[in-house]
């Protein structure tokens, strides 16, 4: 590609690999910045020599990717927050002696209870530091505004470990939370939380306080709470209001994207303000007060959202690729977007894992990089048939680039994304520019009436139109399994295919069917690989077990249970093994799997049964059993105790076991058990 530049590509890319192998190397910050800083001078040395000898040479190619590599270890291992002393993972104290937290940002509430990111100042006494994750029961208060960004507030709760996901293939958030330096977690009620001090001291805080105004404004008017919700997501980037069904509807309209103010909504205002500005001219002073002032307004908005990670990213992002499109270079977009996303993981290499970086980052390479193969095809004169044909091909392009990893990791395919798309999109930045108008014209106090009502009317026609759309289950694809290497192989195969259409050539087009071959290969091994593993699953007073054999899914339940109540323990085999169908068993109290006899004792109580001695006892929905009678009936028995147990049996019993030297295993500590 003419006019860009592959050494910014290089360094981003090896930098991203000493991120990803940072977690596997065991050497100290200090040991690595020695590594680092030889490294450094010489290649120096090296690229003066080849500079002054006018000689090409691999070595300082390899030295450039082995440099940048140990930065991005360097990177890693001096941001990871288990290096600073006073952390609190670091420290030994007591769990039980209450703590001080200052809020730091506020999450999208769970069913149960609303969601903070907090930093921990003191527990127990002693001087901390680090992230925890506060969570607040939802009937303790009405709003979690109360607690505010930039307060401090003891919390006279006990700080408890992050729980490990019960059962196979479910979203590990203990992982998703370590990866953003998040390690323990505080449950809190009302009757345990004392504020401290609720003085604004951060350039977060006084966001906050500036978007509750902008709530404000519009609580206080006649908009039905529906609508609020999606108001605050789209234009302030608070998703607390927003209701399972709607987001389910969102998502089942491949439109979810639009209600996380990300990358989309900072280009729309780009692209707006471009368009607003294009008539005063292009001489230099006014290409570049047009440079600072949408980079300005960008900043502006990125403040009101709240410097939400993903609005950060974008922010950034955008700026660059503004400042690009101000030196007006040949590829200037794609260089930007390279360059902004070393600084980004040069500044917090943890951006790597989130999924929204990934995302945003390949939509926006992908639309820079392949959209103009569409515009070369067709270049309609019409106004309509370019806004629509430009929209179906930035749509295209994203979902090229995105389509692989969006579902490795939701496992769903909205069919019908693209006609979501081109009604949605031509007016979202009109729905943007008067949702702005109504707040801002609502905190002064002069918002009339029927601007009101229209902004109002057109956010309702959006839910409707999302819900019409979602209504269509039928071309809503779920439950597809993509696997880790159908990832990479599927990105192997669409790189070299993007290069042969943009130009052909006797060599593109042999790599292109050798990366074809390789995701046949793949699909054939990966159909070959056949699993057969027994499961006794965690669900809260109900047995459930589950056994894999290739693509079937056997449920084992009691008939009294409609198999639906299991759908969050079945739905992720769908998602991550071969199984494509599902027979229901009835529970059985005796099971055969690879050489192992399993017993099951439920609430009758019976187990005593002749010439059968079991490897394995599942105990469920708490039998009132004599354990030491059982363990001495079966002295080289394992014992296992569900989720349909009481707690006080299941203690009862581990102690039991612990005494007796018999292996325990409760569902409710170490979740599911696989034989």
């Amino acid at each position: 590609m003419k006019g860009f530049n592959y050494t910014i590509l290089f360094i981003t890319i090896a930098l991203l690999l000493g991120i990803l192998l940072s977690p596997y190397i065991n050497l100290s910050a200090l040991e690595i910045g020695v590594i680092c800083l030889i490294s450094f001078v010489v290649l120096f040395s090296t690229h003066l020599y080849t500079f002054y000898k006018r000689i090409n040479s691999w070595l300082f190619a390899v030295l450039t990717v082995v440099t940048f590599i140990s930065l991005g270890i360097l990177t890693s291992k001096l941001q990871d927050p288990l290096n600073t002393a006073s952390h609190y993972e670091n420290i030994h104290c007591s769990s039980q002696s209450g703590a001080i937290v200052t809020i730091k940002e506020v999450l999208k509430p769970g069913i149960y209870a609303k969601r903070f990111y907090a930093e921990l100042n003191e527990l127990a006494g002693k001087k901390t530091s680090g992230k925890v994750l506060v969570y607040l029961y939802k009937d303790s208060l009405e709003r979690s505004e109360e607690l505010k960004v930039d307060g401090t507030y003891f919390l006279a709760a006990d700080i408890a470990k992050v729980p490990a996901p019960k059962n196979p293939y479910q979203f590990n958030y203990k992982n998703y939370l370590k990866k953003q330096g998040v390690y323990k977690q505080i449950s809190v009620n009302t009757n345990q939380l004392y504020v401290l001090n609720t003085q604004v001291k951060t350039l977060k805080g006084y966001a906050a306080v500036f978007r509750e105004n902008l709530q404000k404004s519009i609580e206080n008017r006649l908009i039905n709470a529906k609508n609020r919700a999606v108001i605050e997501a789209l234009l302030l980037g608070q998703r607390q209001e927003l209701s399972t069904d709607l987001n389910e509807d969102y998502a089942a309209a491949g439109m979810i994207h639009i209600l996380a103010v990300s990358g989309l909504h900072v280009g729309i205002i780009m692209l707006l303000l471009q368009f607003l500005l294009n008539p005063l001219g292009n001489t230099p002073i006014i290409k570049l007060s047009r440079t600072v002032f949408i980079i300005t307004m960008i900043w502006v908005f990125a403040f009101i959202t709240g410097f939400s990670p993903s609005v950060l990213r974008a922010a950034t992002m955008f700026s660059f690729i503004q400042i690009g499109i101000y030196f007006n270079r040949k590829n200037a977009g794609l260089n930007a977007l390279v360059f902004s996303a070393f600084v980004l993981l040069l500044f917090n290499s943890s951006l790597i894992y989130e999924v929204g970086f990934q995302l945003s980052y390949l939509a926006v390479f992908f639309i820079i990089w392949v959209q103009p193969l569409f515009i070369k095809l067709w270049n309609p004169q019409f106004f309509l048939a370019k806004l629509f044909w430009g929209i179906f091909s930035v749509s295209i392009a994203a979902q090229i680039g995105v389509l692989p990893l969006s579902i490795y990791y939701f496992h769903q395919f909205p069919g019908l994304f693209l006609v979501s798309n081109l009604v949605i999109l031509p007016v979202l930045g009109l729905i943007l520019s008067c949702g702005v108008l109504v707040l801002f014209l609502g905190l002064f106090h002069i918002l009339p009436d029927f601007v009101l009502q229209i902004f109002n009317f057109m956010i309702t026609c959006l839910n409707d139109f999302i819900s019409w759309i979602a209504s269509f289950e039928n071309l809503v694809f779920q439950h597809i399994t993509f696997s880790a290497l159908m990832l990479v192989v599927s990105y192997l195969l669409i790189i070299p295919f993007i290069f042969l259409l943009k130009k052909y050539s006797y060599k593109r087009l042999i790599t292109t069917l050798t990366a074809f071959l390789i995701l046949i290969i793949a699909l054939i091994f990966e159909k070959s690989q056949t699993r057969s593993e027994l499961y006794v699953l965690h669900k809260n007073r109900q047995s459930l077990f589950i056994e894999e054999a290739g693509q079937k899914l056997a449920v084992y339940h009691r008939d009294s249970i409609p198999l639906e109540n299991f759908d969050n323990q079945i739905n992720p085999f769908l998602e991550n093994t071969q199984a494509k169908t599902i027979e229901e068993e009835s529970l059985q109290n005796y099971f055969r799997f690879k050489r192992n006899e399993i017993l099951l004792i439920d609430s009758t109580g019976i187990y005593n049964v002749p010439h059968f001695k079991p490897d394995f006892v599942v105990l469920t929905e708490s039998p009132q059993i004599n354990l030491d009678r059982l363990i001495k009936l079966y002295p080289n028995v394992k014992v296992i105790a569900d989720g349909s147990n009481y707690r006080s049996y299941v203690t009862r019993w581990k102690a039991t076991c612990i005494k007796k030297d018999i292996p325990f295993h409760s569902t409710y500590e170490k979740g599911y058990y696989e034989f």
